[in-house]
């Protein structure tokens, strides 16, 4: 295989350890199935942030993986946030229920 020559790093930062572990748990599988032959990625998750490194072989290559990554964690963030409201808004029934 030849040597990756663009590369590209995403930070992605969250309020809490357990938001920051549920991103890179998310992202990890997709990270260890190889998305493209011309490309790979890692990842990695200190405290409340995750970083994923994009490497491959051609600009087009790069852009496609970093699309599916940004794809994936968004969904991952819309995710996390319908699960936020959907508890903040069962506290908020529960105190007007008693």
């Amino acid at each position: 295989m030849r040597k990756h020559r663009h590369s590209c790093r995403i930070e992605l930062h969250f309020d809490t350890e357990h938001e920051a572990d549920t991103m890179y748990r998310s992202l990890e599988v997709d990270v260890r199935e190889r998305l493209s032959e011309r490309g790979c990625a890692s990842i990695s998750r200190k405290g409340t942030v995750v970083e994923v490194i994009i490497e491959a072989q051609d600009i087009s290559a790069l852009r496609a993986l970093l699309n599916s990554y940004l794809r994936a964690a968004l969904v991952v963030v819309n995710t996390l946030s319908l699960l936020s409201s959907s508890e903040v808004q069962r506290k908020d029934n529960k105190r007007y229920m008693t």
